[in-house]
């Protein structure tokens, strides 16, 4: 995972989400959503950076890595990256040990497919995803103690999407 700084101003704030997660016991995900995708990638960086230093095997993955470049392209089939999404980073990441998980099939920025890069981690490890994915039923029908909510807001941004989400001002 690349080295993100996070800004002195910024780093209280983010400590308390950390606290928030609580120790990562088990797999967790925890999805880091917003009304400024941008805004929200930073600060799922930012924790992820955090919970690794606080002793945490984390990972990250973002919804972008699930997509192409523009819903309705035939190259990424919504159904395939969903289908991707599930069965090569969700259900294979939360089995733990030695069952390997795929952060990415897409390069959105290219518009390509990409080689999958396998990954395996501890027993007891964290997923930081960013992205629309509060609303994927899929995550939502996961046990509550597995999936934790993250909506960071703008100054000028909406509220969050349901009750169990942590609610960040950015």
């Amino acid at each position: 995972m690349p080295v993100v700084r996070v800004p002195r101003e910024r780093r209280a704030l983010v400590e308390s989400v950390a606290a928030s997660i609580g120790p990562v016991r088990g797999r967790r995900i925890v999805v880091v959503d917003g009304d400024d995708p941008v805004t929200g990638r930073r600060f799922a960086d930012e924790l992820a950076a955090v919970l690794g230093e606080q002793g945490a095997a984390v990972f990250r993955a973002s919804m972008d890595g699930f997509r192409g470049r523009a819903d309705g392209d035939e190259r990424f089939p919504r159904s395939f990256a969903d289908d991707a999404f599930r069965r090569s980073l969700v259900e294979p990441f939360l089995l733990g040990g030695s069952t390997a998980f795929v952060p990415a099939v897409v390069d959105a920025q290219r518009g390509t497919w990409i080689e999958p890069r396998w990954l395996t981690g501890p027993a007891d490890a964290v997923l930081v995803l960013d992205g629309d994915a509060l609303e994927r039923d899929d995550l939502r029908e996961l046990d509550a103690g597995t999936v934790t909510g993250v909506w960071v807001a703008t100054a000028d941004g909406r509220s969050a999407p349901g009750p169990a989400s942590i609610v960040v001002r950015a």
